[in-house]
C-alpha cells in the first residue's frame, strides 16, 4: 500500500482510479463471474432476502439509533439511519470472496447484493428525498 500511496501523488489522480475501480473493474469482475455460474430459480430468492434483511434494520434503526446518542431530527441521526441498513461494506468483501471462495459464491454474493441496490438505490432515495421535501417545508422532521 505504501508503494501506491508515493506513487499517486494528486489528489485529482486519486480520483480518477477510484472512478476506475468502482465503474469499470469491480462490475466486470462480478460480470465475469456471473457468466461462469450455472443459474437457477433458487439463487431469485437471495435478492428479496437481503431486500427484507435491509427493511428489517431500517426497522431496528428507528428503535435502537437514539439509545446511541443519534436523535433521529439530526442529519447525523438520519445519516446513520441510511447507513447502517443498507449493507454499505457488502462489496468491499467481493475481492476476499472471489479470492478465498468459489466463484459460485461470489456469484451469489452479486445476485444478493441486488437486492442491496434495489433498497438502496430506490427506496433509500426516495426516503432521503421526502425527508429533504419535509424539511423544506417545516424546517424539522416530523416522525
Amino acid at each position: 500500500m505504501a508503494f501506491f500511496r508515493n506513487r499517486v501523488v494528486k489528489k485529482e489522480e486519486l480520483q480518477v482510479i477510484k472512478a476506475i475501480i468502482l465503474s469499470i473493474a469491480l462490475p466486470a469482475t462480478i460480470f465475469i463471474i456471473l457468466l461462469k455460474v450455472k443459474f437457477d430459480l433458487a439463487l431469485l430468492f437471495l435478492p428479496l432476502i437481503v431486500l427484507c434483511c435491509n427493511f428489517l434494520f431500517l426497522g431496528a434503526c428507528f428503535l435502537f439509533l437514539p439509545k446511541l446518542g443519534f436523535p433521529l431530527d439530526t442529519s447525523d441521526g438520519t445519516t446513520m439511519m441510511m447507513l447502517m441498513p443498507s449493507f454499505a461494506p457488502f462489496l468491499s468483501c467481493f475481492p476476499y470472496i472471489s479470492e478465498y471462495l468459489r466463484e459460485e459464491s461470489l456469484a451469489w454474493a452479486s445476485i444478493a447484493d441486488v437486492g442491496n441496490k434495489i433498497f438502496v438505490l430506490i427506496f433509500l432515495y426516495i426516503l432521503a428525498m421526502n425527508w429533504y421535501s419535509c424539511h423544506q417545508e417545516n424546517k424539522s422532521f416530523n416522525w
